[in-house]
């Protein structure tokens, strides 16, 4: 069987979620039939996300419903860090602390 590539796409968001992924991982090459996609990322959780797999010109399917669900903080980074200050005054750089989830990543064989 000779390689073809195989596109991914979002064809159902239903909180206006996107996928994350850069867009030479919306394309596999399959291998013995197979297309891997190994790093697709969607950006908000839901119920009812539906990706559709295309050949170019030629055909396409779409996944069952599937959900994304909130990943767990797993990181903080403070970024701006804190600014010196007056005793009794307010710091003079607010530090912001960001909050980091392991991220959503699919993985589909079609």
């Amino acid at each position: 069987m000779r390689p073809t590539v195989v596109a991914a796409a979002l064809q159902f968001s239903p909180s206006g979620g996107v996928l994350l992924s850069a867009p030479e991982e919306l394309l596999a090459t399959s291998v013995e039939g197979i297309a891997t996609f190994i790093n697709l990322k969607i950006d908000k959780a839901a119920a009812g996300y539906v990706l559709r797999f295309s050949l170019a010109g030629i055909s396409h399917t779409d996944t069952l419903p599937f959900s994304i669900v909130p990943s767990t903080p797993h990181t903080l980074l403070i970024d701006p860090q804190p600014g010196s200050a007056l005793r009794g005054s307010p710091l003079s750089v607010s530090p912001q602390v960001r909050v980091w989830g392991l991220g959503v990543k699919l993985g589909f064989r079609v």
